[in-house]
């Protein structure tokens, strides 16, 4: 009788645990592609180019 009214709450906990991890995989992922974007890409953010279209856009 207990095992049936604890499984619905471990059913839910499992299934917020699961989302959890996905979330945690997507930002791990997402932190690799950005930190390496940064890398390859510092040649052009260093650029006058950027900065000068950076504050047109800003004002």
């Amino acid at each position: 009788m207990l095992q049936r009214a604890i499984n619905p709450i471990r059913q839910r906990l499992d299934r917020f645990g699961i989302g959890l991890s996905g979330l945690c995989a997507l930002h791990c992922l997402a932190s690799i592609v950005l930190v390496s974007g940064l890398g390859i890409g510092g040649e052009f953010f260093l650029a006058p180019e950027i900065h000068r279209w950076g504050l047109a856009a800003a004002t």
